[in-house]
């Protein structure tokens, strides 16, 4: 076993610790380990295979050493990584992981796999400023409670999640260079937050094609509103998305859960008509709404 320290100027601290793996060979009851600023150095044959929660902060790791088993681990978090992708060749089917936090790691540029995680419960990759792919298995994560993607700037495009029935939080706020998204999120019955700050949602209510519009039925802004977004949502936040008066037909009309909901920085004139019948709102957000010149009947909470 063999400890050093060493100066790393790029290091968000003066003072880097070193550990040669085989410090903790003999740590087989090993349960959590937490590390922040320590680079580990040597092979992970001997690291404690019954690690259930590794929270690695800062690590250099560009990807995932094959050595280096995960089977048992219930949580990984490797916030501000160096990690470029999850694996590098050989991937490995963890079942038990729940919770994966990658958190700015910005030298991120593709997710995992899902279907080697297909009991993954929480999903954080918020400021991944590298990430463009998201692995279209993540369609897949039958137990998805919560997805956040806040302030992936260069993520192009979502894959189908329509399907995440069990979905609670979904954040994609900041994702300014979205142009695929799957606006239909009717089946996600469990979705309670949805914040999409900043998201292009104009460019997209007006780029997206649907069966029911090729016959005339309704156009895609009245379908999102109306159709689209799930009756049981609590928390909307719009924030940034260049929204207009005409980009709201029939909005919130379906919304009768909502309590908490952000216009800010809209060039709207007037609040949406709809936002009147929301009975249960205690949160009403508006700021920056440069253009705003009317107020519609405001509900009547309580």
């Amino acid at each position: 076993m063999r400890m050093h320290t060493a100066y790393n100027a790029l290091s968000r601290s003066d003072l880097e610790v070193i550990f040669e793996t085989n410090a903790f060979a003999q740590m087989n009851k090993l349960m959590l380990l937490q590390l922040s600023h320590v680079q580990l150095e040597g092979n992970y044959q001997e690291f404690p295979k019954g690690l259930r929660w590794l929270s690695w902060h800062q690590s250099q790791l560009e990807f995932l050493p094959n050595d280096f088993s995960l089977k048992s681990l219930v949580v990984l978090e490797m916030c501000y990584s160096s990690l470029k992708r999850f694996w590098n060749h050989t991937a490995e089917y963890l079942p038990t992981m729940k919770i994966l936090n990658l958190s700015h790691s910005h030298s991120l540029e593709e997710t995992p796999d899902f279907s080697f995680v297909p009991n993954l419960e929480v999903l954080i990759l918020k400021d991944c400023p590298s990430l463009i792919d998201v692995h279209e298995t993540i369609g897949n994560l039958e137990k998805l409670s919560e997805l956040n993607m806040e302030d992936c700037k260069n993520v192009r495009k979502l894959p189908n999640i329509s399907g995440l029935k069990f979905l609670k939080i979904l954040i994609i706020s900041g994702c300014s260079n979205l142009n695929d998204f799957p606006m239909d999120m009717r089946n996600m019955k469990s979705l309670k937050v949805f914040q999409a700050d900043g998201v292009p949602i104009h460019q997209l209510l007006h780029t997206t094609a649907d069966p029911e519009v090729v016959l005339g039925q309704k156009s895609i802004p009245e379908l999102f509103w109306t159709s689209y977004l799930p009756s049981n949502l609590v928390d909307l936040s719009i924030a940034n998305c260049n929204l207009s008066d005409d980009d709201f037909p029939g909005a919130f009309q379906n919304l009768y859960a909502l309590q908490k909901l952000d216009l800010s920085g809209n060039p709207i004139c007037s609040l949406p008509d709809g936002i009147r019948g929301l009975t249960r709102l205690y949160t009403l957000s508006f700021s920056q709404c440069t253009r705003l010149k009317y107020l519609v009947r405001l509900p009547r909470v309580g």
